[in-house]
């Protein structure tokens, strides 16, 4: 009979706590599904809610979907680039454009770190230019080859161009297998030179194994200064040049002016 008393009081005691925490969670999470349908800002989200989980998942959702993916991506590659450079250049989604010069950043640390610099530029009259690259077909890659092995890839292309690029520069992996070096006070015959000894580099360090080529494309431009454009519009720029060099299996160069080989 205790016992019996026992496991019904039992019971209720943790039907009553599981109630008032389902309602803990449910509540918060409505709202905000309600608060995002509504198009009411991030900041005036869950405002009720002390579960630092649900804030963190209404600013992801309020983040523009580029944004979204590189977060995504960063996170999912951060163990590759901690070991390929020991944790030096390491850098998790909270701890982004707080590094110093010459680390590893996803594409909204770029951003951050990137837009003081071009200020820089337009204020110092310096030419300024970025360089973005990407492994060609990395979806087929990661396909026929798997996860494992095109992750490697990401990690011999974060080494290389670490190992290169001049200690002022920024280097940073955006989205999927694109990378983008931010290259301060450097002209455009600099930059295409540039361009093409990484291309050279990368050819000899990024291998998949079983004499599988693999083709990398590069896009290089100058930023505009005199018309005030952002680093964001420089990137997008960038995407359009790769863009161009899709379906090729050659290493190209793409510039304003055309195709290098």
């Amino acid at each position: 009979a205790i016992i019996a008393l026992f496991y019904i009081a039992f019971y209720f005691i943790v039907n009553h706590y599981s109630g008032r925490l389902s309602a803990k969670l449910i509540i918060p999470l409505r709202q905000l599904m309600l608060d995002r349908k509504q198009g009411i800002p991030p900041s005036e989200t869950l405002e009720a809610s002390t579960i630092k989980e649900f804030q963190q998942l209404a600013e992801q959702l309020a983040q523009p979907p580029e944004e979204k993916e590189s977060q995504i991506e960063s996170n999912l590659t951060s163990t590759i680039y901690s070991n390929a450079s020991g944790g030096s250049h390491h850098q998790t989604a909270s701890q982004v454009g707080q590094g110093n010069q010459n680390t590893l950043l996803n594409r909204s640390g770029l951003l951050k770190e990137g837009e003081q610099i071009l200020l820089d530029a337009v204020k110092l009259s310096q030419p300024l230019a970025l360089l973005q690259f990407e492994i060609a077909d990395y979806p087929r890659l990661i396909e026929h080859y798997g996860g494992q092995s095109a992750e490697k890839l990401l990690q011999q292309c974060a080494e290389c161009t670490q190992k290169i690029i001049p200690e002022h520069t920024i280097l940073a992996h955006i989205t999927g297998a694109q990378f983008a070096v931010l290259l301060p006070n450097t002209s455009k015959q600099q930059s295409i030179l540039s361009a093409r000894r990484l291309r050279s580099e990368l050819f000899l360090a990024v291998e998949l194994g079983n004499n599988v080529n693999v083709s990398i494309q590069f896009a290089v431009i100058q930023a505009e200064l005199c018309t005030s454009e952002s680093l964001q519009q420089m990137l997008e720029r960038c995407r359009i040049l790769l863009k161009k060099c899709r379906g090729s299996r050659q290493n190209l160069i793409q510039t304003d002016e055309g195709t290098l080989e």
